[in-house]
């Protein structure tokens, strides 16, 4: 097999595996071909130093952390449980939706507080008549950071690929994507940042309505290739060790709540902004869970007999 060069991205070797004439004339069908190649990648990163134990240390890691934040490394399987009350039943049968919860277990996403910036999001977005056909609005974020976040985790931007077709999807939910990527306009030491496009769907068109409102923030979800747990020097913040990502990928993004900013949702369910069955139910939990307050009217001018 075609061994990876140092330093070459992973989308760099596919191309060249692909086009390999030993690879060609073993697997003469184009996905059979891909799906060596992909199995060549993982085999070397696996041969590298990230086999499967060290990959299920860090899954139990994750999993047992007690934290109400989502800031930091997590699994796409707490966003899943999170909505899928909202989800209709159809959707759910069809998709198996049981296989795709436990599947989410292993898949690892991040999400850090510059991620969790929605001014920067508000600000660039777009809903002008200059979007490709097929999509209503899009809008700039940072993907990832390297910034140290408050499960001590640190993701190092520069040694990440992207996949440049990856979906955007809203909670991580892999059944309803609502967009895609559209392009990196940065990548260095410190951050990565994408410009990504929204669907014009109905379910698409509910997601541009809360991005506009700035009460979504970005997740991403990746496979780590490298990482080792790292002892922070200066834990001053109360947080002395978490996970290093050296060399990674992101396979997809996501829009996903902010729990401690629901008015923006409540708002528009409303309103009567969201269209969809999916975000009306999602919604209405959060207008159903709202304070309820009793306006008092008191007369100042007569005595209060209530004997309180």
């Amino acid at each position: 097999m075609p061994k990876p060069r140092a330093g070459e991205k992973r989308q760099d070797y596919l191309s060249r595996c692909m086009a390999d004439p030993n690879e060609r004339q073993k697997h003469p069908d184009q996905k059979e071909r891909y799906a060596a190649c992909n199995g060549y990648w993982e085999s070397e990163r696996k041969s590298e130093g990230v086999g499967a134990m060290d990959f299920d240390e860090l899954i139990q890691s994750i999993q047992q952390r007690k934290t109400e934040t989502c800031w930091g490394i997590g699994t796409a399987a707490q966003y899943l449980r999170s909505v899928e009350a909202c989800i209709p039943e159809g959707i759910k049968q069809q998709a198996d939706w049981s296989t795709i919860v436990k599947a989410a277990e292993r898949s690892l996403t991040y999400c850090d507080e510059e991620m969790g910036k929605t001014e920067q999001i508000v600000k660039s977005f777009s809903d002008g008549t200059e979007l490709p056909d097929g999509f209503c609005a899009s809008f700039d974020c940072t993907l990832t950071s390297r910034r140290k976040d408050r499960d001590g985790d640190v993701l190092e931007p520069a040694g990440f690929e992207v996949d440049q077709e990856m979906p955007l999807l809203w909670q991580h939910v892999p059944v309803q994507p609502t967009g895609k990527h559209f392009q990196v306009i940065q990548q260095d030491d410190d951050r990565i940042r994408s410009k990504f496009g929204v669907v014009d769907t109905p379910f698409g068109r509910d997601n541009a309505v809360l991005v506009k409102a700035g009460v979504l923030r970005m997740s991403h979800g990746f496979k780590p290739y490298e990482f080792e747990p790292i002892q922070h020097k200066d834990a001053g913040d109360g947080v002395p060790s978490g996970w290093h990502v050296k060399r990674g990928e992101i396979r997809e993004a996501s829009l996903v709540s902010i729990p401690s900013n629901v008015d923006g949702v409540i708002e528009a369910y409303s309103r009567g902004q969201l269209k969809t069955p999916v975000f009306q139910a999602w919604a209405k939990e959060f207008f159903d869970g709202r304070p309820v307050i009793v306006p008092v009217q008191l007369d100042l001018t007569k005595p209060d007999t209530s004997g309180h």
